[in-house]
């Protein structure tokens, strides 16, 4: 499963619902077809219908039957961030992919750019299809395109572009 849209992790202090504050889960998300509007209907103060909001929550997440999916890829920014957790774990998109059943997520610590990140996962994938594991193929295509970087623009710059993907495997 690939998703490429929007991703967001809400702190609790940019939260008004006192229930979504206390819940990473509620706070964390994708944007889908029809997010738009509900934008639109908050910027109204209106409530948009709960149907078809065009939000994906990690709290809806976890619900989805993901069992038969080896690889999940959110291919948007910030889908790593959650809510920190003793034990070092994150709640958040990441824990609730894994809770639906999901092996293997890939998932970004901050933001991306379009143009890169379609460079990015052609390679990404190209390595999986090829056989690698979805965490060998993310590290060699990481190693791969930030030494290209590197060379070309600079240490901060391959840092930006290519560091932000990180696999969360299955043990």
């Amino acid at each position: 499963i690939h998703v490429a849209t929007h991703g967001f992790y809400l702190d609790p202090d940019e939260i008004v619902s006192n229930k979504s504050k206390d819940d990473p889960l509620q706070r964390s998300g994708m944007a889908l077809s029809g997010a738009n509007r509900t934008l639109q209907y908050w910027s109204e103060e209106r409530v948009p219908p709960s149907d078809s909001d065009g939000i994906l929550l990690a709290s809806e997440v976890k619900d989805i039957d993901l069992s038969s999916a080896d690889l999940v890829t959110l291919s948007a920014c910030s889908t790593g961030e959650g809510e920190p957790v003793n034990g070092g774990s994150v709640v958040g998109l990441r824990s609730a992919f894994r809770e639906a059943g999901a092996r293997n997520i890939i998932l970004t610590l901050w933001e991306i750019g379009d143009e890169f990140t379609v460079q990015f996962m052609n390679e990404l994938y190209g390595r999986y299809l090829n056989g690698e594991s979805p965490a060998l193929a993310l590290w060699k295509t990481k190693m791969r395109r930030f030494d290209e970087v590197n060379q070309k623009l600079g240490m901060t710059e391959a840092v930006f572009l290519a560091a932000p993907f990180v696999c969360t495997t299955e043990l």
